[in-house]
């Protein structure tokens, strides 16, 4: 009884010695808190005012005509038959209306190219790209008025003037804007029309991309805006096209642009841990002051 005693004291000892020592050890740091957050797709407006000023002289010194409207009609026909298309679930009819408006309005646009230019082109394409923010506009007004979302509103009051002149300025671009995150319940995606402007405007350029890529007829801002959002903003976008996106950025534009560190986010967003701690290893190595890379890092590695 007396070993027992004896034992059973030394292993209190021992068990008070151990949580001594533990109370008195160091504590770990707490984790890092990670930052994920996705930004740099949010337009600096005085970055792109100079572009929209641009614009605006550049339609002054080229007003619309009777062959500009001309042009313009193409359009329209084709953003009708385009939300026929797309509204009926693409009825053979209504493809083959599509079609061969799509055919029409891109030989009007090349014709017109070679007659007026490429600054005569572009005019008329800010006539158009702002014929259809008005209409845009309208729509979301009259949504909000309603306490309806954009594309309900648009769905539910197909022959509404508001909705005609939508269809007829630029087809299904509100649903595929809404889609992409362009247009939020407030309004526009970060407070402004910027990038809606963007997308219609590469709407225009794309009639003529036999012509001239876009990437020639887009201002250096405009595409640093639209490649920054296809990277972080756009909603849908393939993987795929975003790493592309990344490489015409970072090789094209902007060196600086911290694209591993906003990869591995994208990835730790999906749940991709494996491809999300290799990116943010690859922005340390970029960049070993990086803190938010690090982290991060720390973050995903701990957990």
């Amino acid at each position: 009884m007396l070993v027992r005693a004896r034992v059973g004291g030394a292993f209190a000892v021992l068990v008070l010695a151990l949580a001594v020592a533990s109370a008195l050890a160091p504590r770990p740091p707490p984790p890092s808190r990670p930052d994920f957050g996705l930004s740099g797709w949010r337009t600096d407006p005085g970055r792109l005012a100079p572009v929209w000023t641009s614009d605006d002289a550049l339609a002054s010194q080229y007003p619309l005509d009777a062959e500009g409207r001309s042009v313009l009609e193409a359009m329209a026909t084709l953003g009708l038959a385009e939300a026929a298309a797309e509204g009926r679930h693409g009825q053979p009819t209504d493809a083959t209306a599509a079609v061969h408006a799509t055919s029409a309005s891109v030989g009007a646009a090349t014709d017109y190219w070679f007659s007026r230019g490429r600054d005569g082109f572009m005019a008329l394409g800010v006539h158009a790209r702002k014929a259809a923010e008005d209409a845009l506009v309208a729509a979301m007004d009259a949504a909000r008025s309603a306490n309806m979302r954009i594309t309900p509103w648009v769905a539910a009051h197909p022959d509404d003037p508001r909705v005609v002149a939508l269809r007829r300025t630029s087809g299904t671009f509100v649903e595929h804007a809404a889609g992409w995150g362009l247009l939020t319940d407030d309004g526009f995606a970060g407070g402004n029309p910027d990038l809606v402007r963007i997308h219609l405007k590469c709407r225009w350029v794309l009639f003529v991309t036999e012509v001239m890529d876009y990437t020639f007829l887009l201002h250096e801002e405009e595409l640093r805006a639209l490649w920054r959002w296809r990277v972080e903003g756009d909603r849908n976008l393939a993987m795929e096209k975003r790493l592309e996106a990344t490489r015409r950025l970072k090789q094209d534009l902007e060196p600086a642009y911290p694209a591993f560190r906003v990869l591995g986010s994208l990835y730790a967003l999906r749940g991709e841990n494996r491809k999300a701690i290799e990116n943010f290893r690859e922005a340390l190595l970029d960049d070993p002051f990086d803190e938010i890379a690090a982290r991060n890092l720390d973050y995903l590695l701990r957990y």
